[in-house]
């Protein structure tokens, strides 16, 4: 829920901080013209950096839910020229955040991942990641939020002894493409990934009604990797080949946001509901253009 209480300048009751924002560890907005990094504005200094290119923009392309009317903007001043970042799937037009210990998650500790994506076409795309994998496809990276080609989502979560990761997924067709989506991945860090309780995956704030899920690699899993590769938005960064890239995202990004705990079906709801103002509301609307 969000807290309420303030005024904006007209005068007008508006909310002021999303209460979930409180648990956001990273938080990437990328609806201003690109730059060479990108600031982390949950305010705990996770600065990305271009890999190599700097995205396209794609100025007017953004969800219809980002136009909020009043009286839930507080700013009187407008984003200029507003849209997303848009990332061709081919080349390194990614951002990469370097490794911290709170950027891992793990278990007991759950964690959470939230987007907007408008995915162009069929694909294999990471939305964000914490590390690969080598060539041989040992399990070196940690956690990595995926579509996958049928429109299905995807969580993988590395094992410690990086020799093995688990892998669920949504339904297929889960997510559109071609329009925008809100999409969130929740985990609780109880250790049983593979559980029917312990991931879950939503679109546009509903909740995946079935899962298929499997392993890769050999032992068992028992606890997520921590390891000193860096948070990537639009790419998976492999250990092995060194720093080589792989499934780099085909379509826009907006509002990518890492959270330090499981968020609840209300909380993911109450995101997608609120748009532009789903993890903090003291930005102006769109529709002050």
């Amino acid at each position: 829920q969000a807290k309420t209480g303030t005024t904006d300048t007209k005068g007008d009751p508006t909310y002021t901080l999303w209460t979930a924002f409180e648990s956001v560890r990273a938080y990437y907005r990328l609806i201003t013209t690109p730059q060479s990094t990108i600031s982390d504005s949950s305010g705990n200094g996770f600065t990305m950096t271009k890999v190599t290119n700097i995205p396209s923009f794609d100025i007017g392309d953004y969800p219809s839910k980002f136009i909020v009317e009043e009286p839930y903007v507080t700013s009187n001043t407008p984003i200029t020229n507003a849209g997303t970042f848009i990332f061709d799937g081919t080349t390194t037009d990614f951002y990469a955040a370097a490794d911290s210990t709170s950027l891992s998650f793990l278990e007991p500790n759950g964690f959470s991942i939230s987007a907007w994506i408008k995915v162009e076409g069929p694909g294999t795309y990471v939305i964000l990641s914490k590390g690969g994998s080598t060539s041989g496809g040992a399990a070196y990276g940690e956690y990595s939020f995926r579509f996958q080609s049928t429109g299905f989502l995807q969580l993988v979560l590395a094992d410690q002894t990086g020799g093995q990761t688990k892998v669920i997924n949504s339904a297929s067709g889960f997510v559109p493409m071609g329009v925008w989506a809100h999409v969130a991945a929740t985990y609780d860090g109880s250790g049983s990934p593979t559980s029917a309780g312990s991931i879950a995956l939503y679109c546009n704030g509903s909740k995946s009604s079935s899962y298929f899920g499997g392993t890769g690699g050999a032992g068992s899993y028992t606890q997520m990797r921590d390891t000193a590769q860096p948070l990537v938005i639009g790419a998976l960064q492999n250990k092995l080949p060194a720093s080589t890239y792989t499934n780099q995202f085909k379509g826009n990004i907006a509002e990518v946001a890492l959270f330090s705990k499981e968020l609840s079906s209300d909380d993911v709801l109450t995101m997608y509901n609120a748009g532009i103002n789903g993890i903090r509301t003291d930005y102006p609307s769109f529709d002050d253009l």
